[in-house]
């Protein structure tokens, strides 16, 4: 049987809108074998290989927002983001608040205890080489480092540490970072545990999209198949902003609506085989 892996690439609290775009798809019977997901896209595949689906995603995506109340009171309180590299007032954002969340939502979860076969890319800071977190070894040889000890929260937590902006995240004696700049390893992470078909669910806005082609040009690394992969791009305001939590809700309900929109294309996906594009008949439109 064909397997169909989703990868989900990131975006600060606009990925609240990935978080809506699985709950559509999740309502129309169409459901990913293997899950992928950078940056804060990692804290919704993580919760999704978890079981949370149509309105376990919603709920998550409140608690988001309540996350958000607290790190606008910190910026009020002194806190200030890297600019132009100097740190402002307290500088980077401390994680205590956001782990202890994590640890939750998660209920402390080892990575090895996950069903669904999930990958969460990571940057090991001392080594300089990107560690790939997740519930299964593939099955292959893959170019990737695989680890599975960790739990969801800890993986999760170094995935949303952007450099300059997050504290890190320390696991095993090791310092990991993340962001949504490892979004070109999803699709290798995903052909490695066994997807034959992928769809990448971008967040984006105006301005954004305009950007898009300079953003590909610009990465180092490209994954193997980009022009294969299926593409779900999920418009938002021109204003929206990573920490825009406050509109998270709002941002579900567009991913909600642009999925559904799209569910004649992402419902029957197909793979390329010798040459020829064959059906995927895992997923069934409904």
């Amino acid at each position: 049987m064909l397997m169909l892996g989703i990868a989900l690439e990131g975006g600060g609290a606009r990925c609240a809108a990935q978080a809506g775009a699985l709950a559509a798809l999740a309502d129309k019977h169409v459901a990913p074998d293997v899950i992928a997901g950078c940056g804060c896209g990692a804290w919704v595949a993580a919760l999704y290989a978890m079981g949370a689906r149509s309105e376990g995603l919603r709920s998550a995506v409140r608690d988001i927002k309540q996350a958000g109340d607290w790190m606008i009171r910190r910026r009020a309180a002194g806190w200030r983001m890297f600019v132009h590299g100097r740190a402002d007032g307290q500088g980077i954002l401390p994680m205590r608040r956001i782990e202890k969340a994590l640890r939750w939502q998660t209920l402390d979860t080892k990575l090895a205890d996950v069903g669904m076969p999930l990958a969460i890319p990571t940057w090991d800071v001392e080594s300089g080489e990107e560690q790939m977190l997740s519930s299964r070894l593939p099955e292959k040889s893959s170019a990737l480092a695989w680890n599975r000890q960790a739990t969801l929260a800890q993986a999760v937590r170094a995935a949303i540490s952007a450099p300059g902006f997050c504290e890190p995240a320390v696991w095993r004696g090791r310092t990991l970072t993340g962001g949504v700049s490892h979004w070109a390893t999803l699709p290798d992470a995903l052909r490695d545990l066994g997807a034959d078909s992928i769809l990448r669910i971008r967040v984006l806005t105006l301005k954004d999209a305009c950007l898009d082609p300079l953003t590909m040009a610009s990465c180092s690394r490209l994954p193997r198949g980009e022009d294969g992969d299926g593409l779900l791009n999920i418009r938002l305001p021109a204003g929206s902003k990573l920490l825009d939590c406050a509109n998270v809700e709002l941002y579900f309900d567009i991913g909600y609506k642009a999925a559904l929109a799209a569910r004649p294309i992402v419902a029957k996906p197909s793979v390329k085989a010798g040459g020829k594009i064959l059906p995927f008949e895992r997923s069934k439109q409904v």
